[in-house]
């Protein structure tokens, strides 16, 4: 069987899962024994690969759901499969490093208010870990003291001080209602009450004149999407006017960077604005 596309279990060992994917002799398990996430194209990860392939990078999840994840075979069932292609944190935590680097002196801005209240003035900022890092007073002084924390794989940074609230948000476990050991996708009152905790949460800020940071590695991805499905649960805006002008407030946010328009991240802002029409429905 040749495989369609180039596999790799880790960076060095791409080009080894590229001659297995070139044989016609060759399975897919040894590349696909184990996988449960895959990334989407990004070429410029591997240099040395050939450009007429596109390039998968797979990684395991064991650090997520907090043990080993079943599994994938080639012909596993299509719930298996459908958990397979998404993304991991360790994945978008990597691709805002390497946008960080490539953009150099360009990315100056730690964090950006991508909505403010009418009135109170209380912001929803989007950030990277530095934001998040503080100190406590830097934030407080902002009026920030609640912490949106998007990517599992990073801590909870000034969780000691008494004055700053946290939410671990997973939001590219939305479409398994946050669940990283599920496999099968959640029904959409499911999904939705999952990303009602995140409204909750930041209401709860809001509502007593309080800002909210929302942060991942670099606020391009993870947090730039919640960022906009926090602006479209706000303003009523659909996706594609939310996105513009969250980036009109912080120009790295990027939804679709590694995925694509069917990715993980965008699904999710269409998923909610489609709640959002039937809900206003006449």
């Amino acid at each position: 069987m040749i495989v369609s596309a180039t596999l790799a279990i880790a960076q060095d060992d791409f080009l080894h899962c590229f001659e297995e994917a070139q044989s016609e002799s060759a399975g897919t398990g040894d590349c696909l024994g184990s996988i449960t996430t895959v990334v989407a194209d990004l070429p410029h990860e591997f240099p040395s690969a050939p450009s007429s392939v596109p390039t998968l990078l797979v990684r395991p999840r064991p650090f997520e759901a907090g043990g080993s994840f079943p599994s994938v075979p080639v012909h596993a069932q299509d719930e298996h499969m459908e958990r397979a292609r998404e993304l991991s944190s360790r994945d978008y935590t990597h691709a805002g490093h390497q946008r960080i680097a490539r953009m150099g002196h360009e990315y100056v801005d730690n964090m950006n208010a991508i909505w403010t209240h009418p009135s109170s003035g209380a912001a929803i900022f989007v950030g990277d870990w530095r934001a998040a890092q503080g100190p406590a007073t830097t934030l407080i002084s902002k009026g920030i003291t609640h912490i949106v924390n998007c990517a599992e794989d990073l801590d909870n940074y000034c969780e000691g001080e008494p004055s700053l609230a946290f939410l671990r948000f997973h939001v590219i476990e939305w479409a398994f209602a946050g669940d990283a050991t599920r496999v099968q996708q959640a029904s959409t009152t499911e999904q939705l009450s999952f990303v009602q905790r995140l409204f909750d949460f930041v209401d709860g800020a809001l509502s007593n004149g309080r800002s909210v940071l929302v942060h991942c590695r670099a606020g391009m991805h993870r947090a730039g999407t919640t960022g906009v499905l926090l602006r479209m649960y706000k303003t009523g805006e659909g996706a594609g006017q939310a996105t513009k002008r969250a980036q009109a407030a912080r120009s790295v946010i990027r939804p679709d960077e590694l995925g694509g328009p069917n990715g993980t991240l965008p699904r999710l802002l269409r998923m909610f604005e489609s709640s959002q029409a039937r809900t206003h429905r006449p």
